[in-house]
């Protein structure tokens, strides 16, 4: 069995070597081979630009051949109505490179219901090898009048479907132009803009291709009518996609211009407001949660601006920087800080009830001091009294150093809780002391 096998298997030689040499000369052959002939041709104008009456469609052509020429041939050919309409035929190599032009005659009359007629343009190249070795054709309109169509391509930053002063122009937006059941692509330049020019009148489908990260605020497909020797303008909007503006407005007890634990939101209701890159400025009030939000904010760069509610100071600007972006929440924060003045009253108790009567005199030159977690402070009175103005909201303990000619006739240490905005007065009475002298005398005549 084995050399069974072997018999059917085993090659002689001489077959194994010529298998070789086929191998090696198909492999000398294909190398051998010149590349193919190449063509390139062109047409202008292109659609949907056409000619018209009296007016020139030029053809640019070029072939590489890599066989023997024997004739270029340019055929021009109408589609619509599947008439030749002109052929033109180049000896040997002298049509290899050529620019021809074809004029549209003036009598020509554009077949009733059609906007324009497509006519084909064929370069033939034939060799001598060969044959009809390769070709290249182009498509052209010829019509009776057109017009032009004029896309804008604008940023709507404020989304209401309006070219506003500002909304600047979009670049390489890609747009197309539709008719008789063709499309033609193009793209804004640099302002935002597509002019189709000359093209034939009749109503068009442009489509605008939305591109990501933007959203529509203009229908995106619109069908504009071409007049003859008008230009038809059209719009489309897009924004960014929005995003949102929070403003945050907390007490800052310390004034040290940071959130500390402990706090919280101020929930009075401060006004914020900013000033818009789109125009559509807005303010309003912060919740008792100390927010205020704005959605659906355009993107760009914001100032948003605090005003201060009575009593308060603020601990960091009130008027700060804030860039929206697109499908985030930009938050600005704010810290404001309550104040109050606290006030000693110093007064003469001369009947030494603990209460100002009527008449009874403020007392000058007493030390008053005051202490709290954020602040402490000493004075002595003038006119009766002691006022530290401009002191952070909280507790105190106002105290008085009572003078060595005086008893006091009130606590003389008092606790105040001093609000934002308030003035809190501390009343101290204190009864002068003076000496009674007894004097004893021998009143020696009775």
């Amino acid at each position: 069995m084995m050399r069974s096998l072997r018999k059917l298997f085993v090659m002689p030689l001489g077959a194994v070597l010529f298998a070789v040499l086929l191998v090696l000369m198909a492999t000398q052959i294909a190398a051998s081979q010149p590349p193919p002939t190449t063509i390139s041709f062109s047409v202008f104008p292109p659609p949907p630009t056409a000619i018209t009456p009296g007016e020139v469609e030029t053809f640019v052509w070029q072939i590489v051949p890599a066989t023997t020429p024997v004739s270029v041939t340019l055929t021009i050919f109408d589609i619509d109505n599947s008439v030749l309409i002109e052929q033109r035929s180049f000896p040997g190599s002298s049509g290899l490179a050529l620019t021809q032009t074809y004029t549209l005659p003036l009598t020509y009359t554009l077949p009733f219901g059609l906007p324009f007629e497509r006519y084909r343009a064929r370069v033939d190249y034939y060799s001598d090898e060969v044959g009809l070795e390769t070709s290249a054709e182009s498509i052209f309109w010829v019509t009776q009048e057109t017009g032009n169509i004029e896309v804008i391509k604008f940023n709507d930053r404020d989304g209401d479907g309006i070219r506003d002063p500002g909304d600047e122009g979009v670049p390489d937006v890609r747009f197309g132009l539709s008719i008789q059941a063709q499309t033609l692509f193009r793209r804004t330049d640099a302002a935002g803009q597509i002019i189709w020019t000359t093209v034939p009148i009749g109503t068009y489908t442009v489509t605008e291709e939305v591109p990501p990260g933007w959203v529509a605020t203009t229908p995106t497909v619109l069908t504009p009518t071409v007049t003859a020797n008008l230009t038809t303008t059209i719009l489309f909007g897009d924004r960014l996609i929005p995003g949102a503006l929070e403003a945050f407005v907390y007490v800052d007890t310390n004034g040290n211009g940071v959130q500390d634990v402990g706090e919280g939101p101020y929930a009075g209701g401060a006004t914020v407001g900013y000033l818009s890159p789109c125009g559509d400025d807005a303010s309003g009030a912060t919740n008792a949660s100390g927010i205020i939000l704005w959605t659906n904010r355009c993107v760009g760069d914001y100032t948003v601006n605090l005003t201060v509610p009575a009593g308060y100071t603020p601990t960091m600007p009130i008027a700060v920087s804030a860039t929206v972006t697109s499908s985030v929440t930009s938050q600005v924060r704010y810290g404001i800080q309550g104040l109050g003045t606290l006030v000693a009253l110093k007064f003469e108790d001369r009947n030494g009830n603990g209460v100002r009567d009527a008449g009874e005199p403020t007392l000058d030159g007493v030390t008053m001091n005051y202490t709290g977690v954020l602040s402490a402070g000493t004075g002595t009175t003038a006119g009766g009294v002691v006022i530290w103005p401009n002191i952070p909201e909280g507790q105190y303990s106002v105290s008085e150093v009572v003078p060595a000619s005086a008893r006091a006739t009130t606590s003389t240490t008092v606790p105040v809780t001093l609000g934002a905005g308030q003035t809190v007065t501390a009343t101290f009475g204190n009864q002068l002391l003076g000496t009674l002298r007894v004097r004893v005398f021998d009143d020696v005549n009775g």
